[in-house]
């Protein structure tokens, strides 16, 4: 018996399901497509509050420290939306695959 990485495995098993993926593959594409939307998002964000601390805490600017924060604020909420999107994308995708799943199953 061959080992194969669980890499391989996971590919494989994916294209196996690809039959019952294909007529979801714009849902599918669209969600894996947030995946580095929302991870710029993320890393995006300390930077953004360190500005806030440099340039408007420590220096006692309130003006650049309420910009910063209104900035760190719409980021929380990008954050949130391109997570529930990507969630909603991915899970409406993966349910309607498992329906056609059981149907062609059930046909058999």
């Amino acid at each position: 018996m061959t080992k194969t990485s669980s890499s391989t495995l996971s590919f494989s098993s994916l294209l196996k399901l690809w039959p019952w993926l294909r007529p979801n593959r714009g849902l599918v594409i669209t969600g894996s497509l947030m995946i580095p939307l929302v991870s710029a998002v993320v890393m995006i964000q300390p930077l953004v509050v360190r500005m806030a601390v440099d340039e408007g805490i420590l220096s006692g600017n309130l003006d650049t420290t309420i910009k910063w924060a209104a900035v760190a604020l719409m980021l929380a909420v990008a954050n949130y939306l391109f997570t529930g999107a990507q969630n909603l994308t991915t899970s409406i995708a993966v349910h309607r695959m498992i329906r056609d799943l059981r149907r062609s199953l059930i046909r058999h």
